[in-house]
C-alpha cells in the first residue's frame, strides 16, 4: 500500500516537473477601413499597392486589403512581415523602403487606430479616384478619416 502511494505521488511530482510545451501564439491580423460619417470614405477600404507601397491607398480599386498586426514595440508589420511607416516629411503611411525602421507609436483602443496618442489621418487625392493615406498632413482636397480595425 505504501508502494502504491509512493508510486503515485512520485508520477505526480514528476508529471509537475515537465514544462508545459509553449506554443507561439499566431499574429492576430487585422484590416483597416476609414471612418468619415457623409463621405466618400465611410467605411472605405485602405490597401496596399504594389506600384506605390510606400503609402497605402484608400478606397478606389487598385491594390490588396492591407493585413496589418501589431508587434509588441508599437509598430505594424503586414501579412508579409513587412514593417509599415510614416513618413515625417510627407506623412504618407505605407510600407518601410529600404533602410527605414517601421514607425512605432502605434496603439489601438476601442477599434481606432492611433499614431503617436493621434488619430490625425487623412485621405488625400492623388490621381483620379485615387487617395492616398496620410497622417497629419496638410494636403488639398483631403478628407480627415478614423482607422477603424477589422478582423481580417
Amino acid at each position: 500500500m505504501k508502494f502504491v502511494t509512493a508510486a503515485t505521488l512520485f508520477s505526480s511530482f514528476a508529471t509537475g516537473l515537465t514544462a508545459p510545451v509553449k506554443r507561439e501564439e499566431e499574429p492576430q491580423y487585422f484590416g483597416l477601413v476609414t471612418i468619415h460619417s457623409g463621405s466618400a470614405f465611410q467605411y472605405a477600404g485602405v490597401y496596399e499597392v504594389e506600384s506605390h507601397p510606400h503609402v497605402f491607398s484608400v478606397a478606389g480599386s487598385e491594390g490588396e486589403y492591407a493585413n496589418l498586426t501589431m508587434q509588441t514595440d508599437s509598430s505594424l508589420t503586414n501579412a508579409n512581415g513587412r514593417g509599415i511607416y510614416v513618413d515625417p516629411s510627407t506623412g504618407e503611411v505605407g510600407l518601410v523602403g529600404e533602410g527605414q525602421s517601421p514607425s512605432t507609436g502605434f496603439t489601438i483602443e476601442e477599434n481606432i487606430l492611433s499614431y503617436n496618442d493621434a488619430e490625425a489621418f487623412s485621405a488625400c487625392p492623388s490621381g483620379e479616384n485615387k487617395w492616398s493615406l496620410t497622417f497629419n498632413s496638410t494636403c488639398i482636397g483631403g478628407t480627415g478619416v478614423r482607422l477603424y480595425a477589422v478582423s481580417a
